[in-house]
């Protein structure tokens, strides 16, 4: 519970230095937010070796950037003002975000609860800390979405035509990025990641593929995220929620395979979740393409 409180509230915050044009400053609290999100938890998993110490280090993380966040604060005035025209707008443009958010937990965390139904508590840690070390992945969308967004942003409100068509650029390129990481990935040996992984973990093939699966998933959600730059400048988000929306129903239904073959189910089930939301999206992103492009 503290840990989503600290979670919202640092992600909530920290965009006001986006808005702001700080980008110095936000830099600097991604990448305090990824040491909290993967790099803390993985140093108390590797001293403590348990579930609880893994969860412990994700919540002492984000205390301690929310810590260095309230600190960079001071020079931004708090203000609570309620605007009823603001907040009907705000709900009638930004209300798929709500059920695209529940989807998306669904999606990354619910499998945790059937391996511990179908399987024991040692399998979600371990699980735990196979997708926490593969969630890595997720710093280069962060990197990224720093980079391309505002420059998006900026040339749609020039030149909606030339805007499509650099966003197009932009993933295209961060495909072929994404290959060569795959590329290089896979030809680690698997002792590598003894630095982050327990060797009695890492040496067995199945928990060895799983991680290479969910290394898969964590830069799929990546992709799925840029493509929904596209629907957030059309002010579609609705097509967002519908994508998350079956590829939760795809994830649960892949969940239930876990009672048969173990963890590596749930790392299947998660990446043909994330493939379908990216299927779904690029399907429409084409028709968007299209009637402002062509």
């Amino acid at each position: 519970f503290i840990y989503f409180v600290l979670l919202n509230n640092y992600s909530f915050n920290k965009e006001i230095f986006l808005l702001n044009l700080d980008r110095r400053k936000y830099l600097k609290l991604h990448l305090v937010e990824a040491s909290a999100k993967y790099i803390a938890p993985i140093i108390f998993y590797y001293i403590f070796q348990t579930l609880e110490s893994l969860v412990l280090g994700i919540a002492l993380g984000y205390l301690i950037s929310f810590s260095l966040l309230t600190a960079n604060l001071t020079s931004y005035p708090f203000k609570f003002q309620i605007n009823p025209l603001n907040l009907k707008n705000y709900y009638r443009y930004a209300y798929p975000v709500i059920f695209t958010a529940v989807f998306s937990w669904g999606i990354s965390f619910s499998d945790r609860y059937f391996i511990d139904y179908f399987v024991n508590v040692q399998q979600v840690a371990i699980y735990a800390i196979l997708a926490q070390v593969a969630g890595f992945g997720s710093l280069l969308g962060q990197v990224y979405g720093m980079y391309v967004n505002p420059i998006v942003y900026k040339t749609y409100e020039e030149d909606k035509k030339k805007a499509f068509l650099l966003l197009n650029l932009f993933i295209r390129n961060l495909i072929f990025v994404f290959i060569f990481l795959i590329c290089i990935v896979i030809s680690l040996p698997a002792k590598v990641f003894t630095t982050l992984i327990e060797e009695s973990v890492i040496s067995n093939t199945l928990y060895y593929y799983t991680l290479m699966i969910l290394v898969l998933s964590s830069l799929l959600a990546v992709l799925q995220n840029c493509y929904a730059m596209y629907f957030v400048l059309q002010k579609k988000l609705h097509v967002i929620t519908y994508a998350y929306m079956v590829g939760f129903i795809v994830n649960l239904v892949g969940n239930f395979y876990i009672k048969d073959y173990g963890i590596i189910a749930a790392a299947i089930s998660t990446i043909t979740a994330f493939i379908v939301v990216n299927l779904i999206q690029f399907y429409y992103v084409r028709k968007i393409v299209r009637s402002n492009v062509c």
